[in-house]
C-alpha cells in the first residue's frame, strides 16, 4: 500500500509538470518518449529554438535518472527506504524550485525562464524515474505512460486467459488484478493531472506549479513515515 500511494502521488506530479511545460515551452520534461519524438520532428525540419529545448530536456533528464539511481543503490536488499527518502528531498527541493519560477516577476514567455523550467522539471522526474524503478511495482512507470498502458492492456488479457484455464490459481489472480488496478489508476491520475493543470495555468499561472510540489511533498511525508516504520 506505501508504495502504490508513493507511485500514484508521482504520477500526479508527472503529469501536471508535462502539461505545465509543454504549455509553456512545447516540450515533455517527464514523458521522454513524447520529447524524443519532438526532437525528432524539430530536427528533420529545422534546428531551432525548440531543438535546444529537448535537447536540454533529454540531457538533464539523463542527469537526473543518474543522480536518483546513486542515491537509490540497488546494492540493498528490499525497499531502501533511507535512500529513497533521501532521494525524494533532493526532488522536492528541485520542484520548489521549479514552482518558485512562477511567483517571480519574469516573463514565462522569456527564452531564459523556459530553459529554467525545463532543467528543473527534466532533472526531477529523471530523479523520480529512478526512484520508482527502485520502488519494485512490475509494469509501473509514472513518467513513461505508455508502458504502463502495455502493461495494463497484456495483463488484461492474460488475465482474462488464466481466470478461464486456471480459476484455482486464485491468489495470483488476485494479486494481478491489483497490479493492474494500480496500472489504470496511474493512466487515468496521468490525464487528470494534465488536465488540471491545464485549466489552472490558463486561469491562474502564478500557482499553477504548486500542484506537481504538493504531490512531492505528500511524498516525502510518506517516505519519511516508512523509513520511521522500518527503523522500528
Amino acid at each position: 500500500m506505501p508504495r502504490r500511494r508513493t507511485v500514484l502521488f508521482f504520477t500526479w506530479a508527472a503529469g501536471c509538470v508535462d502539461a505545465i511545460v509543454y504549455i509553456a515551452g512545447h516540450v515533455f520534461t517527464a514523458n521522454m518518449t513524447g520529447n524524443a519524438v519532438l526532437l525528432g520532428i524539430s530536427l528533420g525540419s529545422n534546428i531551432s529554438a525548440a531543438t535546444i529545448r529537448s535537447l536540454i530536456a533529454l540531457i538533464t533528464f539523463i542527469a537526473g535518472i543518474f543522480l536518483g539511481a546513486v542515491l537509490v543503490s540497488d546494492e540493498e536488499k528490499g525497499i531502501p527506504w533511507k535512500r529513497i527518502r533521501i532521494a525524494v528531498l533532493v526532488e522536492t527541493f528541485v520542484m520548489s524550485l521549479f514552482a518558485a519560477v512562477f511567483v517571480l516577476p519574469v516573463s514565462l514567455q522569456s527564452e531564459g525562464t523556459i530553459a529554467a523550467l525545463i532543467v528543473l522539471s527534466a532533472f526531477a522526474m529523471g530523479m523520480q524515474s529512478a526512484i520508482v524503478k527502485r520502488l519494485n511495482l512490475p509494469g509501473i512507470a509514472t513518467t513513461y505512460i505508455t508502458g504502463t498502458m502495455t502493461s495494463l492492456m497484456s495483463g488484461l488479457v492474460h488475465h482474462w486467459k488464466a481466470e478461464k484455464e486456471l480459476p484455482e490459481e486464485a491468489e495470483q489472480l488476485a494479486i494481478a488484478e491489483r497490479s493492474m488496478a494500480l496500472q489504470a489508476w496511474v493512466f487515468i491520475l496521468y490525464a487528470v493531472a494534465a488536465v488540471a493543470s491545464a485549466v489552472l495555468y490558463r486561469h491562474w499561472p502564478a500557482v499553477v506549479a504548486l500542484l506537481p510540489l504538493v504531490a512531492i511533498v505528500a511524498v516525502a511525508i510518506s517516505v519519511y513515515v516508512q523509513n520511521a516504520a522500518a527503523r522500528s
